[in-house]
């Protein structure tokens, strides 16, 4: 009968001190379920939050650790308040605030995991910026067959289209530039973009010999710069096609290429630089580094083709023989009807306010019961 008795006291003694440090854990779970509910529709109301440093929450993680163990192992040494009436006090009802006794270690450790959460900044970016802005997709077309080596425009022809070409995309402030380059062949340098400095730095590195220049693919090129167009949702979608020669290569006819544009409503704005065609090229330096032409290279031109193209299409056709004059015709493009291009960017906006302020609050809580109702003594 005294082991039985022995071993019911210790089985009431063991559940005892398990219900004693279930109790907080009890008042962390009751206080920051709502609280976890309360802060995931402030933060993101449709769930997308990141964290910018996730490696905080085991800093948090820690402190409340060490704040339970430290509130656990600290409750048996509580002190004990002897009196005469002992027996008739025994009887006694706890009352509220005997009941709510975990509370100030609960909102602690509530506190702490709250400020931890907002060192670990949370971020909404479920969110996105819509703006709507001004602008046309334009895919500039550039020559860099062999002709355009001729030294008839204040220097060579591909560095005044060069110049051209930067000086077009430095104005720029809402419209998508893409860059089709061509000679034999045609090539895609850059697809429609708004990331200017992008653009430019291509442009800067383009060289004479970076492609086969034996030939001048006009109704490719017009074709590469009509498959960067036709996904564009944008109400104006024009091609600007810079070149001095005339079409002599390609598996698609300039005519083709034109009514292909067209039918997608993309105007071309074709622009023929040079003085003639009969000009000296370029071939090398002397010993002294100075540039040595060769003149009277002959390449033919075919304005009339041009001219065809900018008409059907509803474009322009505009003739430069000086580098000031090509640039003139470039920004013609200018006055072209605007379209409304969506914009739309993610945006990080932090979050961590909402924490910080909130275990703050919850801190000074726990001071204010701490220091008064619930003030323990020794």
């Amino acid at each position: 009968m005294a082991r039985r008795a022995e071993l019911r006291d210790g089985t009431v003694r063991l559940v005892r001190a398990a219900w004693r440090a279930l109790v907080p854990v009890a008042w962390v779970v009751a206080l920051g379920l709502p609280v976890g509910l309360w802060l995931e529709g402030h933060l993101a109301p449709e769930g997308r939050v990141r964290l910018a440093e996730p490696w905080a929450l085991l800093v948090g993680l820690g402190a409340v650790l060490v704040l339970v163990v430290e509130g656990y192992l600290d409750w048996p040494r509580s002190g004990r308040l002897a009196h005469s009436h002992g027996t008739l006090m025994s009887g006694l009802k706890p009352g509220i605030w005997v009941r709510l006794r975990h509370l100030p270690m609960a909102l602690r450790v509530l506190a702490v995991a709250l400020l931890a959460f907002a060192l670990a900044r949370p971020q909404d970016s479920g969110r996105r910026d819509s703006s709507e802005v001004e602008g046309i997709d334009i895919v500039l077309t550039l020559d860099m067959s062999r002709s355009m080596a001729g030294e008839d425009m204040g220097g060579p022809r591909i560095e005044a289209a060069k110049a051209t070409t930067l000086d077009f995309i430095r104005r720029r402030i809402s419209d998508r530039v893409g860059i089709v380059v061509f000679g034999r062949e045609a090539y895609t340098l850059c697809p429609l973009t708004l990331d200017y400095n992008v653009l430019q730095s291509m442009v800067s590195r383009l060289q004479l010999g970076q492609l086969n220049g034996e030939g001048t693919a006009i109704g490719n090129a017009v074709g590469t710069a009509i498959n960067r167009l036709r996904s564009s949702e944008a109400r104006s979608r024009v091609i600007i096609l810079v070149t001095d020669g005339e079409s002599n290569t390609g598996n698609i006819s300039p005519d083709q290429a034109a009514q292909f544009a067209e039918t997608l409503g993309i105007r071309i704005y074709t622009i023929l630089i040079g003085t003639s065609d009969e000009t000296s090229v370029s071939i090398g330096r002397d010993i002294f580094g100075l540039p040595v032409n060769q003149p009277g290279q002959y390449y033919p031109i075919n304005p009339e083709l041009l001219q065809r193209m900018a008409s059907r299409t509803g474009g322009e056709y505009a003739r430069a023989t000086s580098r000031e004059e090509l640039m003139h015709q470039v920004q013609r493009i200018d006055q072209l009807e605007r379209s409304m291009i969506q914009d739309l960017t993610v945006r990080f906006a932090e979050r961590f306010h909402v924490p910080l302020l909130l275990g703050l609050l919850l801190l000074g809580i726990d001071l204010g019961l701490r220091a008064t109702r619930m003030r323990r003594f020794p």
